[in-house]
């Protein structure tokens, strides 16, 4: 089998407490900020590593592409490439130095990480008809102990984890994926949800564009007394932002002056 693409995950907008409570359905894992990608084995050896888009992209991570599978012939393992420092996986500044051509001062500044939490394909035979519990315990089985690979693990208590992780340390989120899933190829699945930490600023209007979608607003808000630049996307009808107007709104980070994924809070009226 050599073209596959990753089942995808479903964003979780409700009550957070609500999913931790089905902890005996879910396995919870930490959300890594990275690119998706599939490690192909053959013969116990890297063959190649495609994206969630199936483009080859083995050339870019070549620390990743050395790693040796003893007791693997084939297997297809899913998972994210990161770029991880004390703990925490960074995508601006981190991971998406690796996207372009690969030069060796990239290599050395931004070594990486791959962070295993699938099998679909083993030995011959594809796993997709098993549970993810079912496929998470061969994975265990076949993972090497190297430097550039680790297993994602799974977490007891998410509520727990959720606050003094993710919380505490401005990471990501947390993954749930439903204990019996099987795997959908290609599929935005709502057996896998995502659980995001988005934080919210007021957010002062400097510019507005009028579009097909709804407005586009260019504005500022200090995060932390640090000046943060925000481009953000409002869509929907009937709305008429106006420049110097407040707005609250929801974002996963900052980065070099300029927020991260900023949107409208869920169900604010905007007048």
């Amino acid at each position: 089998m050599t073209s596959v693409k990753p089942m995808l995950l479903t964003e979780y907008e409700e009550d957070k407490d609500t999913i931790f409570e089905k902890k005996d359905d879910y396995i919870f894992q930490e959300k890594f900020n990275g690119v998706r990608c599939m490690l192909h084995i053959k013969n116990g050896k890297v063959s190649a590593i495609r994206n969630r888009t199936d483009n080859p992209v083995l050339q870019l991570y070549p620390e990743v592409a050395n790693i040796t599978f003893d007791w693997t012939t084939t297997a297809i393992i899913d998972g994210e490439m990161c770029q991880i420092r004390d703990g925490k996986s960074y995508f601006y500044g981190g991971i998406d130095q690796r996207h372009k051509k690969l030069h060796d001062d990239r290599k050395e500044k931004f070594p990486v990480t791959f962070v295993a939490f699938d099998v679909i394909y083993l030995n011959g035979k594809m796993l997709t008809d098993l549970s993810y519990e079912e496929r998470y315990k061969e994975l265990e089985k076949i993972l090497p102990t190297a430097e550039n690979i680790i297993l994602s693990k799974n977490i007891d208590d998410p509520k727990e984890f959720w606050n003094t992780e993710i919380v505490a340390r401005n990471k990501e989120g947390l993954v749930a994926k439903l204990k019996t899933a099987k795997y959908e190829l290609g599929i935005r699945s709502k057996n896998y949800l995502k659980l995001k930490y988005y934080k919210c600023a007021k957010v002062i209007v400097d510019k507005v564009e009028d579009n097909p979608k709804g407005q586009k607003i260019y504005g500022h808000t200090k995060v932390e007394d640090q000046e943060i630049l925000v481009e953000c996307q409002f869509s929907g009808k009937n709305m008429d932002i106006k420049d110097g107007q407040e707005l609250n709104v929801e974002y996963l980070d900052t980065y070099n002056g300029k927020m991260i994924q900023p949107h409208k809070i869920k169900g604010e009226v905007i007048e």
